[in-house]
């Protein structure tokens, strides 16, 4: 019952994200620190453990940060807390799934857009939309993606 509880919570915060990334270009700290009490909250009533919430708060959001320090811009700061704390709540395997759909949704929205030319590649992208549905996708079926994509459900 507090696991669904939980879940229900974090799938309203994520539906604030697009709102706040697409119309202010920003995403109000208040979501990713919520995402970090739900995380707290979930290990306190004995779910995930803490070292597979840490292996989700960084296996993301290390990546973003990385790619952001080559190439300044790449990622707001906002986009890597909310991958950050969105990690710690899924933990790494279901945020592993998370980021792959992101970065597909985001190509597969942006594709079109560069082909047509009504982008060019300079424009900022708000990401906050894509990671939001990659991580409710991953909160429904990361597990399942990741099983698929290795081989280890299959049979």
């Amino acid at each position: 019952m507090t696991e669904k509880l939980l879940e229900g919570v974090f799938l309203s915060l994520l539906l604030w994200v697009p709102f706040g990334d697409v119309l202010k270009r920003e995403i109000p700290d208040g979501i990713p620190a919520a995402m970090i009490l739900l995380a707290a909250a979930d290990m306190w009533s004995g779910g995930m453990a803490l070292p597979e919430r840490l292996a989700g708060l960084l296996c993301i959001s290390l990546p973003m940060t990385a790619i952001t320090m080559v190439r300044p811009g790449a990622f707001g700061g906002g986009d890597i807390k909310l991958a950050a704390a969105g990690g710690a709540f899924l933990g790494a395997i279901r945020m592993i799934a998370a980021g792959g759909i992101a970065v597909l949704l985001c190509g597969i929205v942006l594709t079109p857009l560069v082909l047509t030319r009504r982008i060019t590649g300079k424009e900022s992208i708000p990401f906050g939309p894509f990671l939001s549905a990659g991580m409710a996708a991953g909160l429904l079926w990361g597990k399942e993606i990741a099983a698929w994509y290795t081989g280890s459900g299959a049979r």
